[in-house]
Order: C-alpha cells, then sequence, then structure tokens
C-alpha cells in the first residue's frame, strides 16, 4: 500500500469502481436539488454491495455544489426512539429543537391520525423552508430497520418535494420471499409511490427490475395474492415493453408460480411456468430454468428435466461452443483451455496454478517464489492495526456521544482499512508476497478467463451470461451450475 492510497483510505476516499451511471444519477438528483426541484431516489440491493459508499460519494458531491446533505439511519436494535432517522437529519441541520413538544408520542400505534398528521406537515414544512435558504440532501441509510411512522412521513415528504430544494436518496434491503412480514410491509408502502419505476443496482452499472416485480413479491409475502397479481402483471408488461427479456420471465415465473394455489389457474400456471423454463433455458438462465421446470414437474406436466447444457470443445485451431441450438467457433485461446477444464469438473475446485501448469504443458508447477517483497510490509500492518485500534475506540466514543457522522465516517475508514488488509494477506493471514507463483497464477487465470468469457459473450451472449453467472476465479477456481450439467468436451 503506497503512503498516497494509505491517506486516501484514511480520509474515507477510496475509489468506487465500475459504478459511473449510478453516481451520475445520484449527482443529477442533488443538482435538481440546488435548482430547487426536489425529488426522491430509491438506491436498492443486497447486504454490503456498496449502498453507504455511493450515499457517502453523493453527499460529497452535495457538499462541492453548496447543498447541505444531512444523514439519518435505521437502526434494528431495542429501544430505538420512534422517527429515529429524522431525529438524526433534523439534529444535523439544527432543527431537532424546534419540533412539538410530544412529537415522539405520534409513533405510537394509537396516536391520533390528526397529531402524526401536524408532525408530517411541521418536518416538512421545517425542511422546505431550510431549503429555501440553502439545498438541503437527506441521506436515508438502512432504511429497512426504520419503524413504521419514520417511513409513512417519508412518504409524506416525497409527495411535497418539488416545492422545495429537498432531495432525499434512500437506500433498503428488499426482504420479499423471507417471511418477514412486518418489515415486507413497511417496504411495501415505501415501495408503493414509485411502482411505475425502475430499479438502479447500486452495485454496478445494469437494470434491476421494475419496482412493480419487487411489489408484488412483496404482496406475496404478506398473502396479498390478488395485489402480488396485479403488480406482477403490470411488471411483465413493463418488461416486455423495455426489451428487458430475463426480467420478464422472472416477473412471469412469479406470477404463475402464485397462480399455481388457485385450482382454477392450475393447469395454465403450471403450462406457463413450463413455457418460461424452455425460453430461460435458452437464454442461459440454468437457476429460473431448473426452478420453473420443477414447479411445472411438480404440477403434472410431467417430471423436471436436467437443463440442457451444450458443446465446449477443441477441434484443431478451434474450439466449437453450442449452446441454445446455437453454435460458434473461436480460435484457440488458454482461457478457453481454462473453461474447458472447469466445465468438465461442475462442483469441483481447480487450483489457478494447475490450470496454468496445464496450458503450459505442465511446467510450472513446482512452488517456486519467485520473489520475496511482501505485499503489504511488518511495519506498515504494524501502523494498520494501531489505526483500527485507535478507530474502534473513536467509533466508540462517538456513538457514546450519539455523534452518527463521526461514527460512520470512522466506521467508512475501519472498513476501506480491512479491505485492504484482508486483501494483501493469504490463507490463515499470511502475508502475499509480490512474487508468490499461486498469486501470479491467479492473475494470470483470473484475467484470462475474464478476457475469455467476455469474448464469448460478445458473439455468442447465451453461454457467456451462464459462464459469468457460475465460474469462480480466485486462487482456486469453479464452475457451480445451479442444476446438473452435461457439457460434451
Amino acid at each position: 500500500m503506497t503512503r498516497q492510497s494509505l491517506a486516501a483510505v484514511r480520509r474515507g476516499e477510496a475509489a468506487i469502481v465500475g459504478r459511473d451511471e449510478v453516481l451520475a444519477r445520484l449527482r443529477r438528483a442533488v443538482d435538481e436539488a440546488v435548482a430547487g426541484r426536489g425529488l426522491t431516489v430509491l438506491l436498492t440491493g443486497e447486504a454490503g454491495i456498496g449502498k453507504t459508499a455511493l450515499l457517502r460519494a453523493a453527499a460529497r458531491y452535495a457538499e462541492g455544489t453548496g447543498a447541505r446533505p444531512a444523514w439519518g439511519w435505521g437502526w434494528p436494535g431495542e429501544g430505538t426512539p420512534g422517527y429515529w432517522p429524522w431525529i438524526q437529519v433534523l439534529r444535523a441541520l439544527g432543527l431537532d429543537a424546534r419540533l412539538p413538544a410530544g412529537a415522539q408520542q405520534t409513533a405510537a400505534s394509537d396516536a391520533p391520525a390528526s397529531a402524526r398528521f401536524q408532525l408530517f406537515d411541521d418536518v416538512t414544512s421545517l425542511l422546505l423552508a431550510e431549503s429555501r435558504i440553502q439545498p438541503v440532501v437527506v441521506l436515508l441509510d438502512d432504511l429497512h430497520a426504520a419503524d413504521e411512522p419514520s417511513l409513512l412521513l417519508l412518504d409524506f415528504l416525497a409527495r411535497r418535494l418539488p416545492a422545495g430544494a429537498v432531495s432525499v436518496t434512500f437506500a433498503a434491503q428488499l426482504v420479499a420471499g423471507l417471511g418477514a412480514g412486518s418489515a415486507a410491509g413497511q417496504l411495501y408502502q415505501v415501495l408503493l409511490p414509485f411502482a411505475g419505476q425502475a430499479v438502479v443496482s447500486g452495485a454496478a452499472i445494469s437494470f434491476r427490475g421494475s419496482v412493480a416485480h419487487y411489489l408484488g413479491m412483496l404482496a406475496a409475502a404478506l398473502g396479498r395474492g390478488d395485489e402480488a397479481a396485479a403488480h406482477l402483471e403490470q411488471a411483465a408488461g413493463a418488461h416486455e415493453r423495455l426489451g428487458a427479456v430475463p426480467w420478464a420471465l422472472r416477473s412471469r415465473y412469479e406470477l404463475a408460480r402464485l397462480r399455481l394455489a388457485d385450482p382454477r389457474q392450475r393447469d395454465a400456471a403450471a403450462a406457463e411456468l413450463a413455457d418460461v423454463g424452455r425460453e430461460a433455458e435458452k437464454l442461459g438462465m440454468a437457476g429460473l430454468a431448473h426452478d420453473a421446470q420443477a414447479h411445472a414437474g411438480r404440477a403434472g406436466l410431467g417430471p423436471a428435466r436436467p437443463v440442457l447444457t451444450g458443446v465446449f470443445r477443441r477441434e484443431g485451431a478451434l474450439w466449437t461452443l453450442s449452446y441454445g441450438g446455437v453454435t460458434v467457433r473461436m480460435r484457440d485461446a488458454k482461457g478457453l483451455a481454462d473453461l474447458a477444464a472447469l466445465l468438465a469438473a461442475p462442483g469441483r475446485e481447480i487450483s489457478a496454478v494447475d490450470l496454468v501448469a496445464a496450458s503450459s504443458g505442465g511446467l510450472g508447477r513446482a512452488d517456486l517464489r519467485l520473489g520475496s517483497d511482501e505485499v503489504l510490509d511488518e511495519t506498515a500492518r504494524r501502523q494498520v492495526r494501531q489505526r483500527l485500534a485507535d478507530l474502534d475506540e473513536e467509533i466508540a466514543e462517538a456513538d457514546a456521544w450519539a455523534d452518527p457522522e463521526r461514527a460512520s465516517r470512522a466506521r467508512a475508514e475501519r472498513d476501506a482499512l480491512v479491505s485492504e488488509i484482508t486483501g494483501a494477506t493469504g490463507l490463515a493471514g499470511r502475508a502475499r508476497r509480490l512474487g508468490d507463483q499461486p498469486e501470479r497464477a491467479r492473475k494470470a487465470v483470473t484475467a484470462r478467463i475474464r478476457d475469455m468469457i467476455g469474448r464469448i459473450e460478445r458473439v455468442h451472449p447465451s453461454p457467456g451470461a451462464h459462464l459469468r453467472a457460475t465460474v469462480t476465479t480466485g486462487t482456486r477456481c469453479g464452475y457451480s451450475p445451479p442444476a446438473p450439467t452435461s457439457w460434451r468436451i
């Protein structure tokens, strides 16, 4: 780690890679707020994929434009006061003292609706008035852990945002299908105003489906069958109009699976599942194809059959790739040989060193060290460990003093340092060396497999997408399809 990169990590400025489009959309939301056109941005994705890092980047951009970022967090623990995310936001803006007495009492389930409405109007008016002095960017993280009144306040504010220079960006994990009734109900209410919009992942530059698709899954988890069917029908139609065929198949699958429970629609739903399975198979969506065919089989349309795979075979100087009824040929390359070795052993890991040895005629298997410099020397490791200890103390102190912004900055720096030191160590915490043969093999094999999958995607998208979803690389590589496979190698 260089001194410059270590300093950047300490400042919490680690680069966000591969998310330019998402960052651009967040910056546009800030620009709209600065121009007096408030709006709401929803950022979704699974835990740990970087939503908080994106929010931090948006906050830094907001500060650069002259806007005021104000943070709030959901907290899943017991004893959390009502409206906790909004209390933090108002505190950051210096507005918490202007709340009426007894405001938190309106978070109780038996609170009068009129009192809650008055509080919502007061908070919204405070934020809009503040935005006329200086644009405000409200950032709500971990909103899936917020209490229901906080979500209702967000809904209230979202409907009045065009009246002021307030931008609200919030991140949440979707919990449909987990049986989390309370969380599913809260998220359903949060997402409902966005039913006609689409979702952009915080993890990558990618389309993540219509909000209606997630609303359908949440409604199904809540036992609201009619609402779930209506949302999924809307999602399937939206995906088909957009040409998002994989997402259309997912929505059709969820809708057909829902209808299996109705005896009057069972046969039609089973036939739809079989059709979805066939179409998914052609696109290389092995997991969806397997699940759809399995449900169709259980519904009486015959046993679920294994997913058809294809041919991945070398013939002289060319390789033949057949998949989904389409055949292409590609020139010989080491990446193709690596993939063939993995496809021949589904579910079994193969070391990168063995793949390098196989491609070089058996040479290079000896466990040699071609260098001795450690990626992170002992002095740097000692400095990082000391800084981590300091950060733990800083986080504890910030939590004790109820200073969430300081705690968040410290946690961000700690996470970045842990990521750096993890990348500089191997198995059992041993220091990686710049010249380690396993490390050199890992880098070489990972690069050529990823490059080859990209080349395959350009000439034959279906197997390329299948390989990208099922092949893993690293010190040990593997091919893990979700269903039995039968490649002819």
